[in-house]
């Protein structure tokens, strides 16, 4: 999935993994799929941390224990 400067994504345990409750904010696009994300909650709010694709999701938390709620695993 390709992110875009601004998207608000938010952070997964593992990659592939499911979301946590960090929120960030896409602030550039590096080479092989990695991104310059400012953290925007949680213990490391504003600093800029690099992740991979793998790492991100547009899915936050709730949306995705809902989801699993509703269908299964």
């Amino acid at each position: 999935m390709k992110y875009n400067r601004g998207d608000v994504v938010y952070v997964r345990d593992f990659p592939f993994g499911k979301p946590t409750k960090i929120k960030g904010e896409v602030l550039a696009c590096l080479k092989n799929s990695f991104y310059n994300i400012r953290i925007t909650n949680g213990l490391e709010e504003g600093k800029i941390k690099k992740y991979s694709e793998f790492q991100l999701t547009n899915l936050n938390y709730y949306d995705y224990m809902e989801d699993l709620k509703n269908n299964g695993v």
